[in-house]
């Protein structure tokens, strides 16, 4: 509950306000480190989409199936609270398109994914870092 206390506290009306125009610079005022910055900076977030996107890349991107890809501060800030390091492995239930999977390859650690999704599953597996591993499945 502090993270979230702390965010809010932190980033109250900064947003909200439009004084942050710069989404590398929000970045760094949450607190994420350069190396994800830099990570982020070089996916090519097309190849985890199954269309073609309309308008800017940046925010929540539709994938289909009720499914969405995260806003790309949302994705290294999740990356960021999870400190991956490359002993660590990571297990994600409902990896969708597989960006953050790759955001943590990236980083080292080596990342096992469980799709539901059959579509998303096989996306998954054409944009995949060696170090991500997927499935498709329920889990059990």
């Amino acid at each position: 509950m502090s993270n979230q206390l702390d965010f809010e506290e932190k980033f109250k009306g900064v947003v909200c306000a439009g004084s942050i125009t710069d989404r590398r610079e929000f970045m760094r005022l949450m607190e994420i480190p350069e190396e994800i910055l830099n990570i982020v900076d070089s996916l090519d977030r097309r190849s985890f989409l199954p269309h073609e996107p309309e308008g800017p890349l940046e925010p929540p991107q539709d994938i289909g199936f009720d499914q969405t890809m995260s806003a790309l501060w949302m994705v290294a800030w999740q990356a960021a609270l999870l400190k991956s390091e490359s002993r660590h492995k990571i297990f994600e239930i409902g990896g969708g398109c597989g960006c953050l999977g790759s955001v943590l390859a990236n980083l080292g650690s080596e990342v096992h994914i469980v799709e539901l999704i059959p579509e998303l599953a096989e996306l998954e597996s054409k944009v995949a870092d060696e170090k991500v591993f997927i499935w498709h499945g329920n889990g059990f």
